[in-house]
């Protein structure tokens, strides 16, 4: 084989830019509740490579990488230049599957990560979300006749609480 072991290859990168008028996205207001509100004109703009391939039939390994830099263009102050909330700067995923027959079943166990960079939740980037980094793993048996049976664990460390220093906390004593 041309490419030894390797019977799949992909490699594809993409840019990308845009500006929009009356953005929809969700604030998150007093009390940690969101709502949907019309932003002022927004632009973004940024990059994504995706990689792929697989090896003797059996292991395939996906990597992906998005940069995504965005903007509010508002006629405020406050907002213009800031980030559009829930719009995180860097996204990164990557998955590796293996897959057997066994017992004149196919089979299929997947191991994945997600990495999503800070990102804010209000128009003022006040109100920041740090940081996180997701592990799942799953498996997969086709059954026959078009069916499959899947079993998934979305976060397997069970991360759920994040910390992250205030810049300025509203009191000496508060951290």
């Amino acid at each position: 084989k041309a490419m030894g072991d390797w019977d799949r290859l992909l490699l594809q990168a993409n840019v990308f830019a845009n500006r929009s008028h009356d953005t929809i996205t969700f604030i998150t207001t007093a009390g940690y509740t969101a709502r949907a509100v019309n932003l002022d004109d927004t632009q973004a703009y940024g990059a994504e490579i995706v990689a792929a391939g697989r090896i003797a039939e059996t292991l395939s390994i996906t990597a992906s990488y998005t940069r995504l830099a965005t903007a509010q263009l508002s006629g405020d102050p406050n907002y213009h230049g800031k980030s559009v909330p829930r719009r995180p700067g860097h996204i990164a995923y990557g998955r590796a599957d293996a897959t057997r027959t066994v017992a004149g079943r196919e089979g299929t166990l997947w191991i994945d990560g997600s990495f999503q960079s800070e990102s804010t939740l209000d128009r003022s980037s006040l109100v920041r979300v740090p940081a996180r980094f997701l592990v799942g793993a799953g498996a997969r048996i086709v059954i026959g006749g078009g069916l499959a049976v899947s079993a998934s664990v979305a976060n397997l460390t069970d991360h759920r609480v994040a910390y992250m220093p205030l810049d300025r906390p509203p009191a000496p004593t508060f951290t």
